[in-house]
C-alpha cells in the first residue's frame, strides 16, 4: 500500500503524465472537490497524482519498503525528470502501517 504522492499547486498532473511511464490510480487539481459526492465540501488544496509503489498490506513494512525500492529502481529516469518539473513542490512516498498501542492497566 506504499504510494507514491507527487503535488504541486500549479502542477499540471495531466500534462505531465501524457510522457510519463507512471500509471496513477488518482489524479487530482486545485480547487476541485476532494470527494465528487460533496460539491461543496473541502477541496484539493493542491494538484497532483498518487500512484502504488507496493501493494504489499498495512501489516507487511517490510515488503512496502522491497516493494518501494524496485518501483523506485524501475521508474528512475521518469523520477529524475520529474524532480526538474517546476511545479512540482512534493514528491514523496507514503508507508501506511498498522500499529497498535495497548495500554495495561496496572
Amino acid at each position: 500500500m506504499c504510494v507514491l504522492r507527487v503535488t504541486g499547486k500549479k502542477f499540471d498532473p495531466a500534462g505531465y503524465l501524457i510522457s510519463s511511464t507512471l500509471k496513477p490510480y488518482s489524479i487530482f487539481r486545485a480547487g476541485e472537490p476532494r470527494v465528487a459526492s460533496q460539491p461543496n465540501g473541502k477541496v484539493h488544496e493542491w494538484s497532483g497524482f498518487k500512484v502504488d509503489a507496493s501493494k504489499s498490506p498495512r501489516n507487511d513494512l517490510a515488503g512496502q519498503v522491497v516493494d518501494a525500492i524496485v518501483f523506485l529502481k524501475k521508474h528512475e529516469q521518469t523520477l529524475t525528470r520529474l524532480r526538474s518539473v517546476p511545479d512540482v513542490e512534493d514528491v514523496r512516498l507514503d508507508f501506511p502501517i498498522d500499529l497498535r498501542i495497548d495500554r495495561r492497566s496496572e
